[in-house]
C-alpha cells in the first residue's frame, strides 16, 4: 500500500489533466506577515535543528500512535486525529479569506427529484506535501527524537485554504468530464443528478478519477448508493420533497446548549467570552440558512423542529 504522507507527489500525471500539477508541487506554502516573522521564527524554533536530532527523523506515524497519545484529539468511534500545535507559527502568517462551498451552495445546484451520492476522502490533508519555507518549522522533540512534517498536517492555519484551492480544479474536471453537478466542503463531496442511472453509471468513473489522483474514499463514511436524502454540513437534505431538516443529533445538541444557556442566565453566573461566541456560531447556524430573493425559487422548507 502506497505511504500517505505527501503522495500526490507520486501522481502528477493525473493531477496534469486537472491543471492543478503545479499546485501540488507547491503544496502548502506560506506568506510571512513581516520579515521579522522569519527572523523570530529562526532564532525561537529553528534552533532545533542545528542539533545532533536534525538528521534522526523518526517516522511520525509509529511515533504518535504508540507514544503521544497526550498530544492528540479524539475523533470517535475510537480513532484519533493527530493535530499540531501551530499557535506560534501561526502568528506570523498571512491569513487569506475565502468561501467555501455551503448548504446554499447545495440549494442552488440542487434540482427537484435529484439523486444524490456522497464522499468523504480519508486523511485528505495527510496526501499534500510541505514546501521547504515551512516545513522547517512543523516539527518537534520528543525523547531525544525530532520529528518534523513533511505532508500537510491539522493545526496550520492555512491548510483550509490549501485544501480548498487543490479540489476546485479536480471538482470543476469531473463536473465537466462527466457532466455532473457536484460541490465540495473540505474533505466532503456531493455529486448530483436528476437521473438515477445516469449516476449509477457515473460512480465507477467518479472513483476512478479520484484514485488516479491519489485520494482514498473512506468506505465507511461515504454514500455510494444513490439516494434522494443525503446529510450535509449538519443537515438532512430531502432532495425528493426540497426540504432542509436538523439532524437528530445537531437538534439534541442544540436543545442541549440552549438549556444549559437558560440554567446559567437563571443563576447570573459569569460566563467566558469564547462561550459566548460558541452560542452566536451554533444559532447563526440556523438564521443563516434562510435568505431571501432568486433562492425562493428553489422552494426548499426549512424545518428545524
Amino acid at each position: 500500500m502506497e505511504p500517505i504522507g505527501a503522495c500526490l507527489m507520486n501522481h502528477l500525471d493525473a493531477w496534469r489533466k486537472n491543471g492543478a500539477e503545479e499546485l501540488v508541487k507547491q503544496g502548502i506554502w506560506v506568506e510571512w506577515a513581516s520579515h521579522q516573522s522569519v527572523k523570530w521564527l529562526q532564532n525561537n524554533i529553528y534552533e532545533l535543528l542545528q542539533t545532533n536530532y536534525y538528521q534522526q527523523m523518526t517516522v511520525l506515524e509509529f511515533l504518535i500512535n504508540n507514544e503521544l497519545q497526550k498530544v492528540i484529539v479524539e475523533k470517535g468511534k475510537e480513532r484519533w486525529r493527530k493535530i499540531m500545535d501551530c499557535s506560534e507559527v501561526n502568528k506570523h502568517l498571512v491569513f487569506q479569506y475565502f468561501k467555501m462551498d455551503d448548504i446554499q451552495t447545495l440549494r442552488q445546484l440542487a434540482r427537484n427529484q435529484d439523486w444524490a451520492i456522497k464522499l468523504d476522502l480519508e486523511s485528505a490533508y495527510n496526501h499534500v506535501p510541505v514546501s521547504r519555507n515551512l516545513c522547517r518549522y512543523l516539527g518537534f522533540q520528543f525523547k531525544d527524537k525530532f520529528c518534523m512534517y513533511h505532508a500537510m498536517c491539522f493545526g496550520i492555519k492555512n491548510a483550509p485554504l490549501v485544501f480548498h484551492k487543490l479540489m476546485k480544479p479536480v471538482m470543476q474536471y469531473t463536473s465537466t468530464s462527466l457532466h455532473i453537478r457536484c460541490l465540495s466542503y473540505s474533505d466532503d463531496l456531493v455529486f448530483l443528478n436528476n437521473s438515477i442511472e445516469d449516476l449509477q453509471q457515473q460512480i465507477p468513473k467518479i472513483l476512478e478519477i479520484f484514485a488516479d489522483l491519489c485520494r482514498k474514499i473512506s468506505r465507511e463514511k461515504s454514500i455510494l448508493t444513490p439516494y434522494q436524502q443525503i446529510e450535509f454540513l449538519g443537515w438532512k437534505v430531502d432532495l425528493k420533497n426540497s426540504q432542509l431538516l436538523m439532524t437528530r443529533k445537531r437538534k439534541a445538541e442544540t436543545l442541549c446548549m440552549i438549556g444549559k444557556w437558560r440554567r446559567t442566565i437563571e443563576k447570573n453566573q459569569f460566563v467566558r467570552i469564547k462561550w459566548v461566541a460558541s452560542l452566536i456560531g451554533k444559532l447563526n447556524f440556523l438564521s443563516t440558512q434562510f435568505r431571501r430573493g432568486d433562492d425562493q425559487r428553489n422552494g426548499y422548507l426549512i424545518k428545524v423542529g
